[in-house]
């Protein structure tokens, strides 16, 4: 039987945003941008959990809710057209 409480399917939706944030966090070297996308994982599914524990919703609709709000987020993050792609590259570039 498939259980919610075994496992977040808003996984793949965390490791997405938080792979585009440790992109954007290396500018501060690799060792904060680590810190800033762990801390970031860890919130992320501490808030799931609080909710879960909290309210006593369901795990599987918290955790498809939970991805879907990851995905708007992440979708509204991404650049518009190739030379914002272009921008953002130069700009991650400078130290």
């Amino acid at each position: 039987m498939l259980g919610g409480s075994l496992f977040s399917i808003s996984l793949g939706m965390t490791t997405a945003l938080t792979s585009i944030l440790f992109m954007y966090a290396l500018r501060f070297r690799v060792v904060p941008a680590i810190m800033v996308t762990l801390l970031a994982g860890t919130l992320i599914f501490t808030i799931q959990g609080a909710v879960i524990g909290t309210i006593g919703a369901n795990p599987i609709i918290v955790t498809i809710g939970a991805g879907a709000i990851l995905e708007g987020v992440r979708s509204s993050s991404r650049p518009r057209s190739p030379s914002d792609l272009i921008f953002l590259s130069l700009r991650c570039g400078r130290r």
